[in-house]
């Protein structure tokens, strides 16, 4: 991993959110890192480029591509995205590791195309109250967490809810 790679993870790992809403040994074992660099590969997939599995040999090739081109500007829309979601919710929340990246992009979506933080958050916050129940949601898990299948899933989840926002 390139110095410039590792210090924009090491930049949006040091934001508060993560010592809130993980747990010491999800920090222990790196859960942190791990989905910063999640985040940064839904933010850089596109219609040439297609992130969308979180194995190891995919973040391993994710990182051979984004190592020399890490774009400053989209640190810094993640790490704003990431403390609005950060204040937006409650002090105790915590969110379900397999859903974390993708709120984090979801954040990052809804910073970058200025559509209204306040109604995301609202969703977010049903989301996450009814997580336990939301079938139609934890259906899409059934494959694993880490397949392209599961992870496309849950994106698609929230792609639906953020252009229902307008």
């Amino acid at each position: 991993m390139s110095d410039e790679l590792s210090d924009a993870i090491f930049d949006i790992v040091s934001l508060p959110f993560f010592e809130k809403r993980l747990t010491s040994s999800q920090l222990k074992s790196s859960v942190d890192q791990s989905i910063a660099l999640e985040t940064l590969m839904f933010c850089s997939t596109n219609k040439d480029n297609d992130f969308d599995s979180f194995r190891g040999k995919d973040k391993e090739n994710f990182i051979k591509f984004y190592n020399n081109q890490v774009d400053t500007e989209k640190i810094e829309i993640i790490k704003t995205a990431i403390n609005k979601l950060d204040e937006s919710l409650e002090e105790d929340v915590k969110i379900p590791k397999t859903s974390i990246s993708v709120l984090c992009f979801a954040a990052y979506w809804i910073c970058k195309d200025k559509k209204s933080f306040e109604k995301f958050a609202l969703k977010v916050s049903e989301f996450l109250a009814t997580y336990d129940n939301n079938t139609e949601y934890k259906d899409k898990l059934m494959n694993g967490t880490n397949s392209a299948e599961s992870v496309r899933l849950r994106l698609d989840y929230w792609r639906n809810i953020i252009r229902e926002l307008q």
